[in-house]
């Protein structure tokens, strides 16, 4: 009959079970058995989600998780090694904690002042009707009303706009900034030609305009009522919320 021989590595199970107790998400008790690039793997993806970690756990409760050597970690090791471990372990983990915790609270400080220096910008805005975008800037000077004449005599609220190119090249407005006008909840609708439309031109519109020149431009939208309209200004096209917003009223 063959004889075989079971191995048993030298490290401690009891201290390999309060490292990835404590630690696990972090490789601690990879690196303490030797599997180095296993450890580093878990560094890198917080214990394979926790998942791995997990995993780990059990196996080391279980009495199946083995060393580096392949070798099963059956001895549990003295109360005083696993106590001394235990409190460093225990230790690092409330530091990464504290840690964890200040980076979050300086990140929220940091939305906040950053929610806040926006809300300025806003202010400013709303109070010089000046606003500033990536590549340009734009300032709303006046509105006008007009009538669609092809278009049942629709009424068309004309906003007019300064707009100054603040890009390194020539750019035209329509591709520069996004603008979307609401009354009562509801988008208003452009009109699809300046045609019959006293007032309204658009020729500016399609202008490139070399750095930090200004042209006058305009948007018409067809108005439900004459209630107040919110206008959105967009950074671009491709933007899902508006960089400012103002009101106007309908006079």
């Amino acid at each position: 009959m063959a004889n075989y021989t079971t191995l048993t590595s030298d490290k401690k199970r009891g201290v390999a079970l309060i490292l990835c107790l404590f630690l696990g998400v972090f490789g601690a008790h990879n690196f303490y058995v030797g599997k180095v690039g296993k450890g580093i793997l878990y560094l890198c993806t917080a214990g394979l989600f926790g998942i791995g970690a997990l995993v780990d756990l059990i196996q080391i409760i279980l009495g199946t998780f083995t060393d580096n050597a392949h070798q099963h970690l059956r001895d549990w090791g003295d109360k005083k090694q696993i106590t001394k471990v235990g409190i460093i372990a225990f230790a690092v983990f409330i530091i990464i904690c504290l840690i964890g915790s200040a980076a979050a609270k300086s990140a929220n400080k940091s939305n906040v002042a950053k929610e806040a220096e926006k809300a300025a910008v806003q202010e400013l805005a709303e109070k010089d009707g000046l606003y500033t975008f990536d590549n340009c800037t734009l300032k709303y000077t006046d509105y006008l009303l007009s009538k669609d004449e092809y278009d049942d005599n629709k009424d068309v609220l004309v906003l007019n706009f300064d707009y100054t190119n603040t890009k390194d090249t020539a750019e035209e407005f329509d591709y520069a900034v996004e603008i979307k006008v609401f009354q009562n909840g509801v988008e208003l609708e452009s009109p699809f030609s300046t045609s019959g439309i006293e007032k309204y031109n658009i020729d500016n519109n399609g202008k490139k305009i070399k750095t930090d020149t200004t042209i006058s431009v305009q948007r018409g939208y067809y108005l439900d009522d004459k209630s107040s309209v919110t206008v959105e200004l967009y950074n671009n096209m491709f933007s899902d919320k508006p960089t400012y917003s103002f009101d106007v009223e309908i006079k």
